[in-house]
């Protein structure tokens, strides 16, 4: 939902007018709160989120100097800096999308410092991940790096957000959530996944690519014990040369886990003596 310019002058001016308090000139978290009071009394014709995230950005402003950032990236500099980590989660839900996106993706970088507020913030995050108008790049920034930041905390509730993104009508949405399912080592729902990946089989292009070798990943902690599992990677053998991204995979599996391959015969005996030198 965008915004009118009429709408965001009135909100500026109400937040020029606040600034002039010094008490919440200092406070950026009761500046906001006292922009979305009186933008509410003046029945401005805008969601609560959007004055949120536009008074965050007002009481930033001022505190812009000269720089190479250019917006919103200038606003964002301001945003990370620790004493002011909690506007993030404000930008989060700013009206302007690439405001939104670079919020997300420093998001990732700070979300184990936000001390004090993490039930808040986690429960935000899911909240937009789950939100359907919301814009791909901005899922995309969220949970791109979360299995890799894993070890500095993630969200409440992350892992059932993921699993209810698995299936996704964005495949890069849905890629992001499986490769996230799998630094968790969460495989509750494999069977849904596996039965998507086998659609899958004989799709060439990228998109399926990156999926079905996030799914092989995924997969591969129960190749020894499910042989539905073991049948669909043969089927991407027979179907896939060995530059296709699936293919890297299974052979990247095959290495690293030469005994579980040669159990479920991925490999024969020859195969694996040269894998392991025994």
């Amino acid at each position: 939902m965008m915004t009118d310019e009429t709408t965001k002058q009135k909100l500026e001016n109400i937040a020029n007018h606040t600034r002039q308090s010094t008490k919440l000139r200092n406070d950026p978290d009761r500046f906001v709160i006292e922009v979305t009071r009186q933008a509410k009394q003046a029945n401005l014709a805008m969601p609560v989120e959007h004055i949120e995230a536009l008074a965050a950005e007002y009481w930033i402003q001022p505190l812009v100097r000269g720089g190479k950032l250019e917006y919103p990236l200038n606003i964002l500099e301001i945003a990370a800096q620790r004493r002011n980590h909690k506007l993030i989660l404000k930008l989060l839900r700013h009206p302007n999308d690439m405001m939104r996106f670079h919020a997300a993706e420093t998001f990732q970088f700070l979300f184990a410092m936000l001390d004090g507020y993490y039930d808040e913030a986690s429960s935000l995050i899911n909240q937009i991940l789950l939100t359907p108008t919301e814009i791909s790049p901005v899922k995309y920034a969220l949970l791109g790096d979360l299995g890799r930041s894993s070890r500095r905390g993630l969200p409440r509730e992350i892992s059932d957000t993921a699993r209810r993104l698995i299936n996704d009508l964005d495949q890069g949405v849905s890629y992001h959530a499986l490769r996230l399912l799998s630094y968790l080592h969460d495989v509750r729902d494999w069977r849904t996944v596996l039965d998507r990946m086998i659609t899958l089989v004989g799709e060439t292009d990228e998109a399926s690519q990156f999926f079905l070798a996030a799914g092989i990943e995924y997969v591969s902690e129960i190749v020894v014990h499910e042989p539905a599992v073991v049948e669909w990677i043969r089927s991407l053998q027979e179907t896939y040369p060995p530059d296709h991204m699936a293919i890297q995979a299974v052979n990247r599996f095959i290495r690293e886990n030469p005994d579980a391959a040669l159990q479920v015969g991925l490999i024969n005996r020859r195969e694996h003596r040269d894998l392991t030198g025994g």
